[in-house]
Parts: C-alpha cells; structure tokens; sequence
C-alpha cells in the first residue's frame, strides 16, 4: 500500500487490492490503520473510503441494532450485518472473521 501525501492527510492507494474485497477484509484493513495510527506510525489522520463486493450493513462503535437496522430484512436479503468493535477484537484475537450474520 502506497502512502500518497497531500495537505494534512494521507491518502492511501489501494491498486495492489483486488478491486472489491469482503467487508471483513476492508474492516481487517481499517483494524491494521488503527494500530498504525495508536502505535504512532502515522503522523497525518488517514482519509480511507471503501466498497465491499456484496451489500452489507457495518455498526460502528456508537450504532445501536435494533434502533438502527431493520435485522429482519437483512436477513431475508442475506445481507451481513457486522458489528465493527467484534470484528476488531476477532482480528486481535487472531480469530478468523466469518462471513455470516455477525
């Protein structure tokens, strides 16, 4: 991955990714930036974008589920819905993240 400085913030160039990854991998991706950024690797906050290959619904830490997704739908569309923060401690578990409701 290529750090592209501008301004104050670095943009990061993805060509070396395919160019539609699961959102578990860009959630992986996120997780690695963070650790970059608390362990002081970066210096310039990180504008980062992304598109998962198949639609799904991602929670960040203030999300609440039930007040904020209609489960029942995504389920029937087979939609994942992933909750951020549990992805973040599978990945620093070294757990595998599955591709499933989660």
């Amino acid at each position: 991955m290529t750090k592209i400085t501008g301004c104050d913030a670095q943009w990061l160039d993805e060509s070396a990714f395919p160019t539609l990854i699961t959102a578990a991998e860009q959630l992986a991706v996120d997780e690695a930036i963070l650790d970059e950024a608390e362990s002081g690797l970066l210096k310039n906050p990180v504008v980062r974008t992304w598109q998962a290959a198949a639609p799904v619904v991602v929670l960040g830490s203030s999300s609440e589920l039930l007040k904020e997704v209609n489960y029942d739908a995504c389920a029937r569309l087979n939609i994942t819905v992933y909750d951020a923060q549990v992805v973040a401690q599978r990945l620093s578990l070294g757990q595998v993240v599955s591709c499933g409701q989660s």
